[in-house]
């Protein structure tokens, strides 16, 4: 099955956190034929390859994440991930590699992130300066500690906050794809002819709702 031939991880290796999950391309094109089939050619093939290879880095990064909380356990038994603070988490950083350290590091922190947007967002009006920032403090991991980003993305960020933006972050697995921006309604159009001067192939002005908290 397609499934089997995916090439997991070692469950028993410790050594593993440059390993990637790899689909020989053979198999990878099967799958975008298939999916393509199924979807009566309501999706281009160039856009299933993208979901497809963003699924993988997402699994890649899991499992890096994984080896290094794994490492931290044999000599830390009792260690637990969801209970570490941003602080605490330096205290194992000796007993990993740097690229490592960042993985875990990483997730401590976007865990963080996570829950400070939740409280800001549950509010009843929200500090948009507040969430834009924590955006940016999402970004600035996944480029400096995971390496996901790419040159063009960072450019478009870059010109976004300049351009009045509260903040800007690359959505999905990263490696280029798309990026999401939260600005006021006056700079608006500003914004939306920034990101054509910086390269974008199109940009969406989303709709204003209440999300999942109108529900």
């Amino acid at each position: 099955s397609l499934k089997n031939e995916v090439l997991n991880v070692p469950r028993n290796s410790i050594d593993s956190f440059n390993y990637k999950i790899k689909i020989k391309p053979e198999v990878k094109d099967h799958m975008i034929n298939e999916l393509y089939l199924y979807l009566k050619k309501k999706v281009r093939k160039s856009t299933l390859k993208l979901i497809i290879d963003e699924q993988l880095e997402i699994k890649n990064l899991k499992n890096k994440t994984i080896n290094a909380v794994n490492t931290i356990k044999l000599k830390n038994p009792s260690f637990n991930l969801n209970k570490v603070s941003i602080k605490g988490i330096y205290e194992y950083e000796n007993q990993l590699s740097k690229t490592s350290f960042n993985y875990i590091k990483a997730a401590v922190e976007n865990h963080s992130i996570t829950q400070e947007a939740y409280l800001e967002m549950t509010k009843k009006i929200p500090n948009f300066n507040n969430i834009g920032e924590l955006m940016n403090r999402h970004h600035d991991i996944l480029k400096n500690d995971l390496s996901i980003t790419v040159p063009l993305i960072d450019e478009m960020i870059d010109s976004a906050l300049k351009n009045g933006a509260y903040g800007a972050k690359i959505i999905g697995s990263g490696g280029g794809g798309s990026i999401l921006i939260l600005s006021n309604e006056k700079d608006q159009n500003k914004l939306i002819n920034a990101m054509y001067s910086a390269g974008a192939k199109e940009v969406v002005k989303a709709n204003v709702s209440g999300g999942i908290f109108s529900l």
